[in-house]
């Protein structure tokens, strides 16, 4: 099993920042490799939503499982893909005053066998890796142009 942490504090209230979460359809704007978002059945525990991603390089409609929900505090996502891997993505948000919020990251890649972890490991974790730097730059952007 693999582990990505990430962190960093946004310029904006925190309500702001779970508004953005909770517009799924907006992320293709934000998330490197989205290439289009829909969300099924609501944005609460149980749902379901669904991007098109080249995460793995070749375009692949991938389901995301919201497994938990607590506003303006955390959402975790699971995420199977192919080839025998897992993803669960927990995001934590921490409001630091009326105009910053910390946001934590972790990303837990795991794989149906030890060999398939050595083959494809080091290439989903860099890929991983890179998306999530690029969602929190584009994030950056976003915030700092709205408030410009």
């Amino acid at each position: 099993m693999r582990t990505i942490e990430f962190e960093t504090i946004v310029p904006v209230a925190i309500d702001e920042v779970w508004a953005m979460f909770k517009k799924v359809e907006e992320y293709p704007q934000i998330i490197e490799y989205c290439h289009k978002a829909k969300l099924v059945g609501g944005f609460k525990e149980g749902s379901n939503w669904y991007d098109w991603s080249t995460v793995l390089i070749v375009p692949l409609k991938v389901n995301h499982q919201i497994e938990k929900i607590l506003p303006n505090a955390e959402i975790i996502y699971s995420i199977p893909l192919p080839f025998g891997v897992f993803l669960k993505q927990e995001s934590k948000l921490e409001g630091k005053s009326s105009r910053e919020t910390n946001v934590k990251m972790v990303v837990t890649i795991a794989f149906e066998s030890k060999l398939l972890d050595s083959i494809l490991g080091n290439f989903v974790e860099y890929r991983n890796k890179r998306m999530i730097s690029k969602t929190i730059e584009n994030f950056h952007n976003r915030f700092k142009n709205a408030n410009n």
